[in-house]
């Protein structure tokens, strides 16, 4: 993840995301990199990690969330706009965040 933007299979998984009334993925802005110095880290407890300016991490972390959400978002409209006859939902508007209560 990079600042509120995050990723996890595991929360995805109990979201149904592929049903016909599930939203997508919001996506991040383009800039999502410039705005946010930090992620979400859940190994092994959960905590934020703040990021220098010259850590590669950050650029892959934000690389690696982008491609994450908006391949998921495609998978998903390929198959509600095979699958869902005209009534799948589009909106993208899903906040995928750590649960940090563990």
């Amino acid at each position: 993840g990079i600042g509120d933007w995050y990723f996890s299979k595991y929360i995805l998984k109990y979201q149904n995301f592929f049903d016909c009334g599930a939203p997508l993925l919001k996506e991040p802005p383009s800039n999502v990199g410039e705005l946010y110095d930090w992620k979400w880290s859940t190994m092994p407890t959960r905590h934020t990690v703040n990021y220098t300016e010259e850590d590669h991490a950050l650029v892959l972390n934000t690389w690696f969330t982008c491609k994450l959400i908006y391949g998921f978002n495609e998978a998903a409209i390929y198959v509600k706009e095979r699958g869902c006859n005209g009534k799948g939902n589009f909106n993208r508007t899903l906040r995928l965040l750590p649960n940090l209560e563990k």
